[in-house]
């Protein structure tokens, strides 16, 4: 049984995603238990993009599932086909810490 995920358009030229992000926190993260080795997380990363799964939430704070990403994105030659979004929190973090390191080393 193929399962296809609803999906929307980003802006007006934008490109279909997964209407819901897939969280990859728990893919590496240890809060949830100890991580699958890497070739389990690896076809967990096949299985959800066979489900239509294109929309990436990750960031740098969830362990190593980034570095997971990237070996999957290598091994499939998929990165154009998926939308990797950082997580917003550490967006903001970078912005304030760049602020105030421009205004320490301005003066």
């Amino acid at each position: 049984m193929s399962i296809k995920l609803p999906t929307r358009q980003l802006g007006v030229n934008g490109p279909q995603v997964t209407a819901l992000g897939f969280g990859v926190m728990g893919l590496s993260f240890a809060f949830y238990g100890k991580p699958l080795p890497e070739e389990e997380q690896l076809k967990f990363l096949d299985r959800a993009f066979e489900m239509g799964q294109v929309n990436w939430d990750t960031a740098d704070v969830y362990g190593d599932s980034e570095i997971v990403i990237g070996n999957w994105f290598r091994r499939t030659g998929k990165r154009d086909q998926v939308l990797k979004t950082p997580n917003p929190r550490e967006q903001i973090d970078s912005r304030l810490t760049n602020i105030l390191l421009n205004r320490l080393f301005r003066q």
